[in-house]
């Protein structure tokens, strides 16, 4: 609906403007409809909860954060999440191979894209030379609906330690 504007007529007199029950009827169709919105509109109250949709149209809140034993989340009313977690790719000897599997804290609706960084080493006293040897080598990520994956051949160096990653997954969860 339109806003409703009150005729408050020609000055000095209001003559030819809405009567008051008129004018009051046109007020309070106003204030429904403000009332309404509020009801139905993203507020300090509902910005941060349950995102959810309905036909792809955004149902819940505008932003939900969650965190479990895998990792945290976010997820938005349009459709993005952003997971965020740690794997650790086992140390390995001269060629041979390494995989890791980790679950990701929420699904997504499809692969999403992998961003990894080396966090430190949990071998030896915090070994920070197995940074720069499992660089060597290299590390190759994959991720599922589900789970994100390191593998490394050790073509090169051996490894003298586990390597902890934290990893960041982009992609849609509807």
């Amino acid at each position: 609906m339109a806003k409703q504007t009150i005729n408050l007529g020609t000055a000095p007199t209001g003559a030819g403007g809405d009567d008051r029950r008129s004018a009051w009827v046109k007020a309070i169709a106003n204030f429904d409809e403000l009332y309404s919105l509020i009801a139905t509109a993203y507020l300090k109250s509902n910005v941060l909860g349950t995102v959810s949709q309905t036909a792809g149209v955004p149902t819940g809140a505008l932003f939900q954060k969650g965190s479990n034993s895998n990792g945290d989340f976010i997820r938005f009313a349009d459709g993005t999440q952003v997971c965020w977690g740690v794997i650790t790719l086992p140390k390995q000897a001269l060629s041979s191979q390494a995989t890791a599997r980790a679950t990701m804290p929420a699904a997504f609706v499809s692969s999403p894209k992998v961003l990894a960084s080396a966090l430190t080493s949990v071998g030896v006293s915090g070994n920070q030379s197995a940074i720069g040897e499992q660089a060597y080598n290299g590390v190759w990520w994959s991720a599922t609906t589900t789970l994100v994956g390191a593998d490394s051949w050790s073509y090169r160096q051996a490894t003298t330690s586990d390597m902890q990653y934290q990893y960041f997954a982009i992609g849609r969860w509807f």
